[in-house]
């Protein structure tokens, strides 16, 4: 009878921790995702570089081209600010592709951005891709990684100076 007691209990036990669980919609968690790359488009269009920055987990980091890994709210804010002070620059973020784990804490996405710059020769547009894993803080989605590199192939090495001959010495 204790036996039969006993296996009532952890039934129960078990079905009310199951019950408890919350349950996860991934459609509107990737819909808060999105929203979260439409406010940062928006942000970024203002060069908000605060706003920005709230995006991003304190423990977060960027991985971006040419430059070394940012960890934390200091190096990405350093981050953002160096990017914002480039001429003409504009970003607009385009996720094409929205992942969320089924326990609902972890998202991640794919997409591209459209890049623009102003250089000495004019102003260049680019379309790079990214993958941002973002986190649940408290309830808030925040980014944790924010990695994007280029389409382009790299650009060639600089050519090497010509070689001299022996008898230009000395001349």
């Amino acid at each position: 009878m204790r036996l039969k007691r006993l296996a009532l209990v952890m039934a129960a036990l078990a079905a009310s921790a199951c019950a408890t669980s919350p349950k996860v919609d991934p459609a509107a968690e990737e819909q808060a995702i999105r929203a979260l790359d439409t406010k940062w488009n928006d942000l970024i269009g203002r060069k908000d570089v605060d706003g920005i920055v709230a995006l991003y987990a304190s423990d977060g980091a960027t991985v971006w081209p040419d430059a070394p890994a940012s960890h934390g709210t200091a190096a990405i804010r350093a981050a953002w600010v160096e990017l914002l002070k480039t001429p003409g620059v504009t970003a607009k973020i385009t996720p094409e592709r929205i992942t969320v784990s089924s326990a609902g804490d972890l998202a991640f996405v794919f997409g591209r951005v459209e890049l623009g710059i102003d250089t000495p020769q004019g102003h260049v547009n680019e379309v790079v891709k990214y993958v941002v894993g973002w986190k649940k803080v408290d309830g808030a989605w925040l980014a944790a990684y924010d990695v994007f590199n280029s389409n382009a192939p790299a650009s060639p090495p600089p050519a090497a100076p010509a070689a001299t001959s022996g008898k230009d010495k000395g001349k």
